[in-house]
């Protein structure tokens, strides 16, 4: 129960030391496979790009491995009671939703590109700035305002004077 975790003691990450003799493998067949990409680049040679594709595979199927090791891994140390099991699964089950087509007015956008402009687009019309210096737009407002105070100015009514507000 997740309430109870607390009391046991927490559980480091068990890696076996065969993992990390594969880290260390990984590591020397990296340093390998960038030597003899250094030499393939300085003598375009194709013996040497032979040697570097070698490397490149190798190192492919081994972080093949070293990926499913840890997966295994990380199986075998899943724990009911503590509700990592439960949030693995949760993963899996959940339904991973696609980013659907955008509608522009150009018609529809699918590939990446075209849903970048749209939305680079969309954003530059929505953030723009006003127009804030035109004078025929001053002139709107300032008779808007005016109509306004003159029909309304009859409606308040007049402040009480004083000497009525302080006998009450």
């Amino acid at each position: 129960m997740k309430i109870d975790t607390f009391r046991r003691p927490a559980q480091p990450k068990r890696f076996s030391p065969k993992s990390e003799n594969s880290l260390g493998e990984l590591k020397h067949l990296f340093r390998d496979r960038n030597r003899a990409k250094k030499l393939w680049q300085f003598t375009r040679h194709p013996q040497h790009k032979t040697e570097l594709n070698r490397w490149q595979n190798k190192i492919k199927r081994k972080v093949g491995l070293y990926r499913q090791q840890v997966w295994e891994e990380h199986l075998t140390s899943l724990n009911a009671e503590d509700g990592c099991l439960w949030g693995t699964t949760r993963a899996f089950r959940k339904k991973v939703s696609p980013i659907s087509a955008l509608n522009d007015p150009n018609g529809i956008a699918l590939s990446d590109t075209n849903k970048t402009e749209f939305i680079a687009q969309s954003l530059e019309s929505q953030f723009q700035l006003n127009d804030i210096q035109n004078p025929h737009k001053d002139e709107i407002i300032t008779n808007i305002v005016d109509a306004y105070i003159t029909n309304n100015a009859n409606n308040t009514n007049p402040l009480p004077p004083r000497s009525s507000i302080g006998s009450n």
